[in-house]
């Protein structure tokens, strides 16, 4: 899970974000659920809800972004840039993953 006090104290992360950070605006954010936010969710989060959260980020910074989406933000990326395109310039996709119902087994060959 993410937490940003800590991924900004781990000296393999900080310096990525630092660099970033000399040519783009760079503006992070934990998920609902971890790093600092509680972890009593009722509802869970959906993919719609979190899809909603970066929205509701990059309209807070104004304008539109290019994404830097990790992990399971990937999901709600892409559905962001679906259902609103001019708001995500670009995507860059750093170990995301496909819902594990997605995922088909592989049937042994016999």
């Amino acid at each position: 899970m993410s937490h940003l006090d800590e991924e900004w104290a781990d000296a393999d992360q900080r310096p990525f974000y630092a660099e970033l950070g000399r040519t783009h605006t760079v503006v992070r954010f934990d998920r609902v659920g971890c790093g600092l936010s509680s972890r009593e969710l009722d509802p869970r989060p959906t993919i719609e809800a979190e899809s909603r959260q970066l929205e509701a980020v990059i309209d807070a910074v104004g304008g539109s972004a290019a994404v830097f989406a990790s992990s399971c933000c990937c999901l709600a990326a892409s559905q962001l840039a679906v259902r609103r395109a001019q708001a995500v310039e670009k995507i860059v996709y750093f170990g995301g993953y496909a819902s594990r119902n997605d995922i088909r087994t592989r049937r042994s060959s016999r």
